[in-house]
């Protein structure tokens, strides 16, 4: 049973697409299979929510910041689920959400974020 005021998880995976907030930022064409492109950071980075995380993220030089290592952990672990507790407006799991994209073996994101904040 649910308290009030909870959330259900939001789930999306590699194979059966994403939240829809986050949909046109993975979308399926790249130009390159397994690469990070400036073209994907430059369309992350122009939700301001998503400079104002605290992952020392930068737009000036298109730096992840924190950001490259959850891409990179994704990558290296091959998770099946990846489980992403409180990450506020969802920068982390968009960028886990990529690395199980780019990985052969796909894979789910579980984004759980109990905090109720600006109505997001």
């Amino acid at each position: 049973m649910r308290k009030s005021g909870t959330r259900k998880p939001m789930r999306f995976t590699a194979k059966t697409g994403l939240a829809p907030r986050f949909a046109s930022l993975l979308s399926a064409r790249r130009s390159k299979p397994n690469v990070m492109s400036a073209d994907l950071i430059r369309r992350l980075f122009s939700d301001p929510d998503m400079l104002r995380m605290g992952h020392l993220q930068r737009r000036r030089d298109l730096n992840l910041g924190f950001g490259g290592l959850y891409y990179a952990l994704g990558r290296i672990l091959r998770p099946e689920p990846a489980i992403v507790i409180g990450s506020l407006r969802g920068y982390a799991p968009c960028l886990i959400a990529k690395s199980l994209l780019d990985n052969v073996e796909g894979g789910t994101v579980v984004f759980i974020d109990p905090s109720l904040v600006n109505g997001f």
